[in-house]
């Protein structure tokens, strides 16, 4: 009998404390209603009702590793980098230099421009402006004459006396024609001693040792050597005469 009195005890406390928990329990619900709960989100205290409101999630946003690219040749993988679209290349315009036509007058060839040195063995014929006309001259400025003495395409200067006060133009190229110089004009002639002399018009051309200067014209109208000496008109090639001049 004591052991039943002993366990009808045990059961009826049990059933007291249980009792007791529900009371706790309904009384802690009500008293709670309406304010805030004190537990921590995520947990729910004894004896109260889940909150009706849903806590906010806690959102773990996760990087993707990119791939790593590991190069030819290569002992490990190389540093992953991202990947930046291409620029577009700006446009270039190239833009052609313009060549302008050559310009000829109708009828007419076109006009060889006047070089500015003569070929190797050549020697350049000008011409100047002097109180006598537009006159002859080398490529040094001085003035040329003719002999009238000398037959076409022949000289009668050919002595030492004479070329060395009347040198000869000597060039075995020959002349090239400069500004107001016509080239269809120009020739050479062989010498007796090799050497070949420039002409003009067929006049065998020459310098004069008396001239100090260029476009000087101090052995206009000289006669010597058996025959007179003129300049020569660059337009026509025939000479410029005027008063004789004695020595």
């Amino acid at each position: 009998m004591a052991d039943q009195d002993r366990s009808y005890r045990r059961l009826t406390g049990g059933a007291l404390l249980v009792a007791a928990a529900i009371v706790l329990a309904a009384c802690g619900s009500a008293g709670t209603k309406g304010a805030a709960s004190t537990h921590k989100p995520g947990k729910i205290a004894l004896g109260t009702a889940p909150s009706s409101s849903i806590p906010s999630q806690s959102t773990t946003t996760t990087s993707t590793p990119l791939p790593t690219t590991t190069a030819p040749g290569s002992t490990g993988p190389a540093a992953s980098t991202s990947p930046k679209p291409a620029a577009a290349p700006s446009p270039t315009t190239t833009v052609a230099p313009k060549t302008l036509p050559a310009t000829t007058t109708p009828g007419s060839a076109p006009v060889s421009p006047v070089p500015t040195s003569p070929p190797a063995n050549s020697v350049m014929i000008n011409s100047v402006h002097t109180s006598l006309g537009t006159v002859l001259v080398d490529q040094d400025g001085y003035v040329l004459y003719l002999l009238t003495a000398d037959t076409p395409n022949s000289s009668n200067c050919t002595s030492l006396l004479c070329n060395t006060v009347w040198p000869a133009v000597l060039a075995s190229g020959g002349g090239v024609a400069g500004a107001g110089v016509q080239q269809s004009l120009l020739g050479k002639l062989q010498l007796p001693n090799g050497t070949t002399q420039v002409t003009y018009g067929g006049h065998p051309l020459y310098t004069y040792v008396g001239d100090g200067k260029p476009a000087q014209t101090a052995g206009q109208g000289i006669k010597s050597f058996g025959g007179i000496w003129w300049v020569l008109s660059a337009a026509t090639g025939s000479a410029i005469t005027g008063a004789l001049s004695m020595l």
